[in-house]
């Protein structure tokens, strides 16, 4: 009889997950509202593990039944042969999910859930197995619907996404099963060169050299299966030395390009995991035709992949003179302004708009507004410290119009509408002054004039 499994993968993957495990010889393939259910026997999990790009983990369908109450819930997990999973040493984790579930308490669900299995571990072997949340051994999942409760083994252990070439503490702003899911559904192949222009940390170019090469994204990292009573150690090796074999050399045959202008997200892949890596893999990173083209044997290029941009300007410049080309490197690839100018030029915008503000309501005020002395100028350091640029400093300097028109009123009651224009536009006029006069000196205008 052949085992059941279910894969939950992100949503909107599920029908390129339904295909790729579909290659791997299961059956009885359905897709479902985050994930795909399968069936095969139990050397699939071990491929399916080893082998999905796209799910996030592998669960293994060991029981179910209908339930009413906790009562109904605890009789349908003793009901398992938990012994034959696994050794009553090892230690367990159960997480419990539900969708429309009678239960009032998901918290108490999961407590009779590890008093269900351990109780049926003690019964046959007089050991109770141990709960560890952090790092079990055996992880068990029930998921509850308003009738039936399902019983899963999960023989992933980490999240799938974990390929095992980022160190524990890296972290990547998309994960790995979902950056190559964009690669399944832009349809993208070896064949096509990749350009990633806001690649972060390279999730997408090392998903996308992966696939070129052919590795198996699971060679670098262990799975909960192997810590199960059915793991055939023998079996497994043969299968991971099988997927090792087919690992082609990415020189000639993948081309791929990123770039991003935050240095921080650029140098996540320096770190020792993956300098472990490029021990293990050479790296190659030719340049031809203008493009950096960087390779290893199953994953890309470490300690160059994230340099991209210096190596492309660098490319474009040589090889676009040798050809008669524009030299120029594409505004894509520029280096961006010197964020040192740009500060200055701002605190030197924000000291005049602030101070010639400060100086149009004071004299707006001495004329006859006395509610003026004290609005326009807090407002104009407020607009001035909001890190604004300077067309909208300038612009935002226009509403004490109305502000001040609504509250500048004589003892009748009626709106002074003369004296709030005049406080509003000698304002803005002191605001658009102080940035005309800090983009005047920002132009190099003091040097010019001290030199004369």
């Amino acid at each position: 009889m052949p085992e059941k499994y279910f894969a939950p993968c992100p949503r909107g993957l599920e029908a390129p997950l339904a295909a790729e495990i579909a290659k791997l010889g299961a059956h009885d393939i359905a897709g479902a509202n985050g994930g795909v259910s399968f069936a095969g026997d139990l050397t699939l999990a071990l491929h399916a593990n080893l082998e999905s790009r796209l799910a996030s983990r592998i669960l293994w369908r060991v029981g179910g039944g209908g339930y009413r109450n906790e009562r109904d819930l605890y009789d349908v997990v003793q009901a398992i042969d938990w012994p034959r999973h696994f050794d009553a040493k090892r230690t367990l984790r159960v997480d419990v999910a539900a969708t429309r579930s009678p239960l009032t308490s998901l918290e108490f669900a999961t407590l009779r859930t590890k008093d269900a299995v351990c109780d049926r571990q003690r019964a046959a072997t007089g050991i109770r197995p141990s709960v560890d949340k952090r790092a079990p051994d055996v992880r068990v999942n029930v998921h509850l619907t308003d009738r039936e409760a399902t019983v899963y083994v999960d023989t992933s252990g980490e999240p799938l996404f974990k390929r095992g070439y980022r160190g524990d503490t890296d972290e990547a702003p998309l994960r790995e099963n979902l950056a190559a899911g964009l690669l399944a559904l832009a349809q993208w192949s070896p064949e096509q060169t990749l350009l990633d222009p806001m690649c972060g940390s390279g999730t997408i170019a090392v998903e996308a050299a992966l696939i070129a090469a052919g590795r198996a994204p699971g060679l670098a990292r262990s799975f909960a299966f192997q810590k199960l009573a059915w793991y055939d150690g023998p079996a497994w090796q043969r299968i991971k030395q099988a997927a090792r074999d087919r690992i082609r050399d990415l020189i000639g045959l993948f081309d791929g390009v990123g770039h991003d202008r935050c240095k921080t997200l650029l140098e996540v892949p320096r770190t020792s995991s993956h300098r472990r890596a490029q021990r293990r893999h050479r790296a190659h990173v030719p340049v031809r035709d203008g493009r950096v083209r960087r390779a290893r044997r199953g994953e890309l290029a470490g300690r160059r992949a994230r340099r991209v941009s210096r190596d492309v300007r660098h490319a474009r410049g040589h090889v676009g003179a040798a050809e008669g080309a524009d030299p120029r490197p594409h505004p894509a690839f520029q280096r961006p302004a010197r964020r040192g100018r740009d500060q200055d030029l701002h605190r030197m915008t924000v000291f005049c708009a602030v101070s010639l503000g400060f100086a149009a309501g004071i004299l707006s005020g001495m004329f006859g507004v006395g509610g003026g002395i004290l609005f326009v100028p807090t407002l104009s350091l407020v607009v001035g410290l909001s890190h604004l640029s300077a067309e909208a400093t300038s612009l935002a300097a226009i509403i004490p119009v109305v502000l001040i028109g609504a509250w500048q009123q004589d003892r009748y009651g009626n709106v002074r509408w003369r004296p709030a224009i005049v406080i509003g536009l000698t304002s803005a006029g002191g605001v658009v002054a102080g940035v005309a006069l800090a983009t005047w000196l920002s132009e190099g205008a003091l040097e010019k004039l001290f030199a004369n």
